[in-house]
């Protein structure tokens, strides 16, 4: 266990795990040793070693589980009293105490007790009975007698009792969704993972043998096996904690009782020492202002208003098991998703419509009833053949999957043994049948590969299809862009009256979303509450899912949640969700997002999902779970879908609001009362009955437990209380309460009646001091204060006035009710506690305390508004979203003017209403004016004068144009002749835009140009590289015209220039900017040295020459040729001129290779690369294309400076150049207009634009003038920027514009450059981009720049600033 109370797996613990008794080289060297099992002794000694194959528990004795209920603060007070009321003998008030008491101490032991269920579900899997080969022979004994050496003998439907290696028997499928969440079952005896021997033998622990039998060998149980580690996982997070709301409840009345302790000190020593009062009216005093600081009812209120909401939501699909989870949905920041059977339907559907592949002139219908011929319709346990021919039923249209079959069977018959049955050697399924008319078919589906050409060496029918050659090429891209969008795949061969088989089709298959999962996430998203999904399943199939339910696509890995680290955990808050996760991986992102200080809910229905909805505040057991999840979880579902999710989310935050009110009620007449008491005591040396105190205090605490029925609006973001939030506003009012029952014993005598005038100057007589107040006078202030604390509610409840919110009409007849009772009795006085009161008078206190309310209302809402106004930012804002909605330089979330509308809407109308939206539209746009004008940033001004325009002024005219980056994507790079070589350039550059295109979900017929950056144009790069890249892609249509453009190595970074200014000046709305550059194929300089060739002439014109001569004579100090400008002697220039040593370069490539390196492994690159089938030149197509191929491991300073410098005198070495490289990306920029039409959300805007030009020997160089312009334009600094990407054409580039700019190194470059990840000359530009927006996303910047050298002696420069995610909403206001 670590320190801090997490559960650590077994593995990270010093002291374990205990090995298996046997080395896992035996499973190959020596099976039939370890098939011979174990003898009794030998069971023994295992048994003392390992201990039996179960969870230990730590259970604590339901006594003292009870007796822990009766101890805290609160709880010690209200014993206090208990006990105060014990010594005076007050029986009523001790009854009514006790029973409160301990009412609230059995709820909470029952909250408690309930606990530890999750555990005994868990353990109950294990005991059962399993054939277990013992002295050489096999008996049937309980699996919690099982050790590791055992040998198991399992058949189809057996639980897996314990982590064990398959040893022989059938080729088995296993369903270990319970654990991984895997959707398929998946095959053992298979090949091994890379890196893990015999991990394709493993069964694990709780997992389902589903097809086969076999015999294996243990070599985990109990806690050390995955199942174990749930269990264990689960004890330590059992016994959930008090909610967040509760304990700040909780932290605000122990500031109240300690100042009421003080109090009650300092007027115990006053009245007793001071003015000799008898002890047991002290006490009674006492007594009373115990009872007055002690929300005694506070438990009792929590729980009435939390049964009611569970009600409420029961009603709606969802049972809660513990109430604190409702309470704590309310604050909940972050919400963690399992996948399969919460997101998704946990059924496999096979698809047969455009998205299915079909070939040699069958139409997917048939391939997907050639499919359904070769599947068994009596294995309904096959996942694959029940897909198939569920989805047959629904194509023909049939009312059940056996009515299909049926008509089916009357067009084909089965030939007589002509099924053969899947297993995992042969992996497909055949079927020979004869069609009604007489023809032969034989049909065959399996794994795409396998259905192309069968493997000689298994036994089953042999075949290759026709045309092989073409048909697999063609088959394996299908199959791979298939696999890219996350389906798994199904092909199909068909052979027709014994001729050659042919390729039918591929049909792809997905355990497809269920139909409310993308509106409930919508709304959860729209609550300010962010989704995570968390599946064992495939990363690609995550990303998919991902991308249909509009979740996100920042789908990572567990790799990245590995070492620990600031890095890991900002992975974790901005990422979407993570794939390919253990148990204990899922365990580790609730609690880095705990850490973080969010409340964190997870959802799931597996034994894999019990660690993480322990861990978790709010754990939610979707319909179907197992009994693990429902009793590791808060909420059970009982409907499918997460929509009640979203309704416990809307009921929880109007709980809140009840509950918040009630605090703010009872710490208000708290104040008050105590407060009264010490200064009638102090300054006019008079006491008040202490009954009269108890009375308030119990009676009020009665009437005000309706509160849980009350009308409540649910927030529009997570609820995130603080003891100072609910202390000012309490404190504030309660000193005015105090203030206003003061002014009533000091002035009512001005204008109530003679009585009380009599009784106000008996009662300050010098003959009256140390005495009781006169009782006329008493009861009158009684009354005072109990008017003024019921009519308190109407005023707590809201925000605005009281009057401007309806309550609910239980809770206005219970208050009713209670002052109609007390003011009669104050009217009439039957039993003589109270004197009777004068009508007038009566009537005086009612109207004294409607006004003092108008005057609590004013209060309240200032308090309030400062509050708002002064509070922390981070109270609002929530880390798992700042990556997509920022606004951390504002002074508060709450200052945006929309928000402010949207929360004075909540509960205003009419006049007020539009009173105070005006104050509060001024004020929130001169403060962030304020703001925006002392940052000096002139950029910022439109977007706040846009919401300015709410108002209805003259503004609103005033729309100028702005270029934002919706989206922008790349190829990972590719080596020269590596995996990219093989691409046409202009697929390549479609590739990045049709992701483009399905990322941001755009209508491509909107895109209204592409223009691409290229440099060599020539070959396959000629003829409007632009042009080419439209008429590549499957989705732009033709009627995009696309243009070309070379500013050299700047090429894509100055067509994203002109798409801005495109759209900036509304001549477009939407384009897409990029470049590509395959060097594999048109190498850098083909243009120049094939127009040489040809005859054509040198780019250079004489005057060119002889204008430069004399300066390049500066090259031959390196041995280069004076006669011809080079790159390669600018950057040696450039060094020279800057003071950079070979050191200085030489430590930089270094540093860009290694910050490339820890990128790439942190899966920093995975939302911007787009995955691609390898595809080399020489026709070789072998996995994906994921990661650039430039990275090299392991490089230091040393291994560099071992390099040879390329030149004489010179500094550059080959790692200090920038790298050959294959790739092309794009960049989505619209205007307001454009994503508007589109209905998209930007990233960030183009800040500044600037170009430069310098001396074309030197070349290299415009980069610093070219960032000093843009610089200028924007009003900034150089420390105002974040991030800066600049080209690493050579190391001498960026460290020259560094020294020259003073920037900060640190900020340089982040990921590596070109010197490290590649410079493919027309697309690096675009790519730089693509890096630069998704780095200022990671890292919650504000501004980036990207500048680049060009040929000739030009740069770029480019400022973008990342904007906050509802930007649409202010546009649109």
């Amino acid at each position: 266990m670590a320190a801090n109370g997490d559960y650590q797996k077994m593995e990270d613990v010093a002291d374990g795990p205990l090995e298996p008794p046997f080395a896992l080289g035996r499973l190959n060297d020596d099976k039939d040793g370890l098939l011979t099992g174990l003898t009794d002794a030998r069971v023994a000694e295992l048994v003392e070693k390992y201990g039996l194959n179960q969870v230990p528990e730590d259970k604590e004795p339901l006594w003292k589980m009870f007796l822990k209920q009766f101890i805290g603060p609160m709880q010690i007070m209200i014993e206090c009293a208990a006990l105060l009321c014990f010594l005076i003998q007050n029986w009523p008030d001790f009854t009514i105490i006790m029973i409160l008491l301990v009412t609230n101490g059995v709820l909470g032991f029952i909250e408690e007790k309930n606990a530890q269920a999750s555990v005994d579900a868990l353990k109950a899997g294990l005991e059962k009975k399993m054939p277990v080969k013992r002295n050489g022979k096999f008996e049937s004994i309980p699996v919690v007698q099982v050790v590791p050496g055992d040998v198991l003998f399992m058949r189809g439907g057996d639980i897996v009792p314990a982590d064990c290696y398959w040893l022989e028997g059938d080729p088995c499928q296993v369903d270990e969704a319970a654990l991984t969440g895997e959707s398929l079952p998946v095959k053992v005896p298979r090949k091994d993972d890379e890196g893990k021997p015999f991990s394709g033998r493993q069964l694990w622990s709780g997992s389902i043998l589903k097809v086969g039998e076999c015999q294996a060998v243990v070599s985990h149980t109990g806690v050390n096996t995955m199942i174990g580690e749930a269990a264990k996982a689960i004890q330590e997070a059992g016994g959930k904690d008090i909610g967040v709301f509760e304990g700040k409840i909780i932290e605000a009345a122990q500031v109240l009782i300690l100042i009421t302790v003080l109090v009650v000190t300092f007027l115990f020593n006053f009245m007793y020492f001071a003015q000799n009062v008898p002890l047991v009216e002290v006490l009674e005093m006492s007594l009373s202002l115990v009872i007055a600081s002690v929300p005694v009812a506070l438990p009792m209120v929590m729980k009435v208003t939390l049964s009611i909401g569970a009600k409420e939501l029961a009603d709606e699909g969802g049972i809660v098991t513990h109430l604190t989870a409702l309470e704590e949905i309310a604050s909940m920041k972050c919400l963690c998703s399992d996948k399969t059977g919460t997101l998704t339907t946990a059924q496999m559907t096979v698809y047969y419509d455009e998205t299915a592949k079909s070939y040699s002139g069958y139409s997917t219908e048939q391939v997907l009833e050639f499919a359904s011929l070769a599947s068994n319709e009596a294995n309904k346990d096959d996942p694959i053949d029940a897909a198939v021919l569920r989805a047959y039923s629904k194509m023909k249209g049939a009312a059940s999957v056996e009515a299909a079959i049926d008509k089916r069977k009357l067009e084909f018959a089965l030939d007589k043994d002509g099924f053969i049955g899947f297993n995992p050697i042969v992996k497909r399924t055949c079927a020979a049948v004869t069609a009604s008319d007489g023809t032969k078919w034989f049909c065959a589906k399996g794994m795409v590969d396998v259905i192309l050409k069968t493997n000689p060496e298994d036994e089953g029918k042999q075949w290759t299809v026709a045309d092989y050659e073409a048909m697999s090429q063609e088959a394996a891209k299908a199959d791979a862009d298939l696999g890219v969008s996350g389906f798994k795949t199904l092909g199909v061969a068909v052979s027709k009256n014994g001729g050659q088989m042919q390729f039918a089709g591929i049909l792809p298959i997905m355990d497809p979303p269920r139909h409310d999962t993308k509106e409930t996430i919508r709304k959860i998203k729209e609550a300010q509450v962010a989704v995570k999904m968390i599946t064992g399943d495939h990363h690609n199939i995550g990303k998919e899912l991902a991308r249909q339910i509009d979740l996100g696509t920042d789908i990572r890995t567990p790799d990245c949640l590995h070492p620990p680290s600031d890095a890991r955990d900002f992975i974790v808050l901005q990422a979407d969700g993570f794939a390919k996760v253990k148990p204990l991986d899922k365990h580790e992102v609730v609690s880095v997002l705990q850490d973080k200080g969010l409340v964190v809910g997870m959802t799931g229905d597996g034994v894999n999902d019990a660690p993480a909805l322990a861990k978790a505040q709010i754990g939610i057991a979707v319909h179907g779970a197992t009994d693990a999840a429902k009793s590791a979880g808060d909420i059970v579902l009982t409907r499918d879908g997460l929509s009640p999710i979203y309704t416990a989310i809307q009921i929880s935050r109007r709980i809140f609001k009840r509950l918040k009110s009630y605090v703010i009620y009872r710490i208000c007449i708290t104040v008050q009362v105590v407060f009264f008491l010490a200064a009638l005591a102090i300054f006019f040396d008079l006491r008040f009955k202490a009954l009269y105190i108890i009375l308030l205090a119990l009676f009020h605490d009665l009437q005000i437990v309706t509160i849980a029925y009350d009308h409540q609006i649910a927030g529009h973001r997570p609820e995130t209380p603080t003891v100072l939030g609910l202390l000012l506003q309490s404190y504030s009012m309660g000193i005015l309460m105090f203030a206003q029952t003061m002014l009533l014993v000091s002035c009512g005598h001005y204008f109530l009646s003679d009585r009380f005038a009599d009784g106000y100057f008996a009662s300050v007589d010098a003959s009256a001091a140390g005495t009781e107040m006169d009782k006329y006078m008493e009861t009158t202030i009684f009354l005072q204060i109990s008017n003024s604390s019921a009519i308190l509610i109407f005023s707590a409840r809201t925000v605005g006035f009281f009057f401007s919110s309806m309550p609910a009409w239980q809770l206005a007849l219970s208050t009713a009710l209670g002052q109609v009772l007390i003011n009669i009795w104050c009217l009439w006085a039957p039993s003589g506690l109270v004197d009777k009161l004068e009508p007038m008078d009566v009537l005086g206190i009612w109207l004294y305390d409607i006004a003092w309310l108008l005057l609590l209302d004013l209060v309240k809402i200032v308090a309030g508004r400062l509050w708002d106004k002064y509070k922390p930012a981070s109270i609002d804002r929530n880390p798992a979203l700042t990556a997509r909605d920022r606004n951390s330089r504002r002074l508060s979330n709450n200052l945006r003017p929309s928000y402010m509308l949207a929360q004075v809407g909540d509960q205003k109308s009419g006049v007020e209403a539009q009173l105070t939206q005006a104050i509060d539209h001024v004020v929130g746009w001169l403060i962030e004016s304020v703001i925006d004008s002392s940052e000096g940033k002139q950029g910022r001004v439109p977007i706040f004068a846009r919401s300015f325009a709410c108002l209805g002024s003259a503004m609103t005219d005033f729309k100028p144009f702005t270029a934002y980056i919706v989206d922008a994507c790349r190829t990972a790079g590719g080596k020269r002749n590596g995996r990219l070589s093989g691409y046409h350039p202009a697929e390549l550059g479609a590739t990045v835009c049709d992701a483009l295109i399905e990322r941001t979900n755009v209508k491509a017929a909107e895109v209204e140009d592409v223009i691409f950056g290229c440099v060599s144009q020539v070959g396959a790069q000629s003829g409007n590289i632009g042009r080419g890249v439209v008429l590549s892609s499957r989705h732009l249509p033709e009627s995009v015209p696309g243009q070309s453009v070379d500013r050299q190595c700047g090429s894509s970074q100055q067509a994203i220039h002109a798409a801005a200014q495109a759209v900036m000046s509304g001549v477009h709305d939407c384009c897409i900017a990029g470049g590509v550059e395959v060097m594999s194929q048109v190498p850098i300089g083909a243009s120049i040295i094939d127009g040489l060739k040809a005859g054509h002439g040198n780019p250079m014109s004489d005057a060119t020459m002889e204008k430069y001569a004399e300066k390049m004579k500066a090259f031959e100090q390196f041995n280069m040729s004076s006669q011809a400008f080079s790159q390669f002697g600018g950057a040696e220039l450039l060094a020279k001129k800057y003071g950079l040593s070979r050191e200085d370069v030489d430590k930089f490539a270094a540093i860009s290779q290694q910050r490339a390196v820890t990128s790439t492994q942190a899966g920093k690159f995975a939302d911007e690369i787009v995955p691609l089938p390898v595809r080399r030149k020489e026709g070789q197509s072998e996995g994906m294309h994921t990661q650039d191929e430039g990275i090299r491991e392991g490089v230091t300073v040393e291994s560099v400076a071992k390099l040879k410098a390329m030149f004489p005198n010179g500094v550059l070495t080959p790692a200090s150049s920038s790298q050959i490289c294959d790739g092309a990306a794009a960049v989505l920029i619209c205007n307001e207009r454009g994503l508007a039409k589109l209905g998209v959300q930007p990233l960030a805007r183009i800040h500044s634009l600037a170009l430069a030009a310098a001396d074309p020997v030197i070349m290299l160089e415009a980069p610093i003038p070219a960032t000093q312009k843009a610089l200028q334009k924007a009003n900034m600094k150089i420390q105002d920027v974040d991030v800066y990407e600049v080209n690493e054409a050579f190391a001498s580039v960026p460290l020259a514009w560094c020294k020259a700019l003073g920037a900060d190194f640190q900020k340089l470059n982040v990921n590596g450059g070109a010197m490290a990840l590649g410079h493919p000359l027309g697309g690096t530009g675009a790519k730089l981009m693509t890096t630069l927006v998704h780095e200022l996303r990671r890292r919650q910047g504000r501004f980036g720049l990207l500048a680049i050298c060009e040929g000739g002696g030009t740069a770029n420069a480019t400022i973008i600033e990342l904007l906050p995610a509802n930007l649409l909403s202010d546009l649109a206001e």
